[in-house]
């Protein structure tokens, strides 16, 4: 793995997964970590690993002063740097020696996710995290939602995916997208990278073919460069109006296994804006992540997208993302 990778935030879990009552494990690049909420609700990173005998504290219990007690001997620590609180079997009088510590990591919460800064602690910095969102005003049962799968496929390469082929790794039900039909070439800034393709009600695809500037739907990516969050919207192509917006967060669990988080939520439209779209399928549009991919489609793709951005493929199209377009 190379510096910038070790050097950055990960999407390490969804905040609806850590309710408080008990910790959550997850292993990401290969490394075993612990969340947890302390006693104000902050949700904590440690070292899934007890100072002691080395028992995973994921398996432990969260006591009631906030600290994280480990399932074998009972010892207790704290969130913030790890610190060893109690141990139940010193006798009266005996201090806990200092050097008692897990591995202890900063953590970050930023709309409905939790993130873990995997480098140099004196480094992190919450400012570069994406001001993404996608929660609706009022959620119902189908207007939005989260979930999470894991596909086997490289963390970089499932970005990769997303950025050249985005039918293969998500599905907006009731749309079809059109890889191949760009609407113009990608466009970056300092931290974001743009790309817009055409779509169409799948309805409506299987009945005839259209050409590019025919298509009644855009899907607009974009990808924040220093967490790999992407932001989907899909909007009515003749007047922008954002139909459904999804926010996608991926991280390695190992070399070949990516997990993906995700929330969506279709956005409320006027008796109007209602009007010029297909009703009983804009009711009925939702969206997930595949946690299985076509292999045969995949050595098909066409890596165009993600070559200028790894920087294999220069563009004379590259340019600033003008701000009204994020």
């Amino acid at each position: 793995m190379d510096q910038k990778s070790i050097n950055r935030w990960w999407p390490l879990a969804l905040s609806s997964e850590l309710d408080g009552s008990i910790p959550l494990a997850r292993l990401c690049a290969g490394r075993e970590y612990v969340l947890f909420r302390d006693g104000r609700g902050v949700a904590r990173i440690l070292e899934d690993q007890c100072a002691h005998r080395r028992a995973p504290l994921s398996l432990g219990r969260i006591t009631p002063q906030g600290w994280l007690q480990c399932p074998y001997h009972g010892w207790c620590f704290e969130g913030k740097g790890g610190e060893c609180k109690q141990i139940p079997n010193l006798g009266k009088g005996e201090t806990i020696p200092g050097q008692y510590r897990v591995g202890h990591f900063v953590s970050a919460e930023r709309n409905g996710m939790i993130f873990l800064w995997s480098g140099d602690p004196l480094e992190a910095d919450e400012s570069v995290l994406p001001d993404f969102s996608v929660s609706p005003a009022k959620k119902t049962a189908h207007s939005g939602g989260e979930g999470l799968c894991l596909i086997t496929l490289p963390q970089q390469h499932f970005i990769a995916t997303l950025l050249d082929g985005p039918s293969l790794v998500i599905n907006a039900s009731q749309v079809t997208v059109i890889d191949d039909h760009m609407l113009g070439e990608p466009l970056f800034s300092a931290n974001h990278l743009l790309v817009e393709r055409v779509a169409d009600w799948t309805e409506k695809a299987r009945r005839r073919r259209r050409v590019p500037s025919d298509y009644p739907l855009i899907l607009r990516t974009t990808l924040h460069s220093e967490t790999d969050m992407a932001l989907l919207e899909w909007r009515d192509a003749a007047t922008n109006t954002p139909l459904l917006s999804a926010l996608v967060a991926s991280m390695p669990v190992t070399d070949c296994v990516t997990a993906v988080r995700w929330q969506w939520s279709r956005h409320s439209l006027s008796n109007k804006q209602l009007s010029l779209v297909p009703h009983r399928a804009f009711e009925r549009l939702q969206f997930a992540v595949n946690g299985t991919l076509d292999a045969a489609a995949l050595t098909k793709l066409h890596p165009y997208v993600s070559s200028i951005r790894s920087g294999q493929l220069d563009t004379l199209a590259a340019d600033i993302i003008p701000a009204a377009r994020l």
